[in-house]
């Protein structure tokens, strides 16, 4: 998908949710009116390549940076203990407790090899920083 129906999904989706939040209901269950007052094209006016609204702005720099994350699937750094074959292990964690585990799927994934370097800077039974392409 290209950048500008990318984009152009981004605001449809948005303003959808916008005026589905703004629709009000009476007593019984019954539609009354709609108390958000702006159209599509005023929510998502464009200024350059961020949008006019603030908070369109954000959500426009986050969905481009989840598309991204999420066209790269699995990718990233891990840190290993330095074994080879049913001994190979990789630094996962859960509850907030840094463990070992088995499987690749559950190791933690780092975006740059620097972050990856500093988490297990003091550990030493972290011997090996390796690229994961999934």
């Amino acid at each position: 998908m290209d950048h500008e129906s990318t984009r152009k999904r981004f605001e449809e989706i948005i303003f959808a949710d916008y005026f589905i939040r703004g629709i009000n209901f009476n007593g019984g269950g019954q539609f009354a009116e709609v108390k958000h007052k702006l159209h599509k094209d005023e929510l998502c006016e464009r200024e350059g390549e961020s949008y006019k609204r603030e908070e369109v702005s954000a959500m426009w720099h986050g969905w481009k940076l989840a598309m991204k994350v999420k066209g790269e699937g699995r990718n990233g750094w891990v840190v290993e203990n330095g074994q080879s074959g049913s001994d190979l292990r990789y630094r996962s964690m859960k509850f907030g407790q840094v463990f070992w585990t088995d499987k690749i799927k559950e190791a933690l994934r780092f975006f740059r090899r620097e972050d990856a370097e500093m988490f297990s800077e003091e550990d030493e039974d972290a011997w090996r920083i390796v690229e994961v392409k999934e």
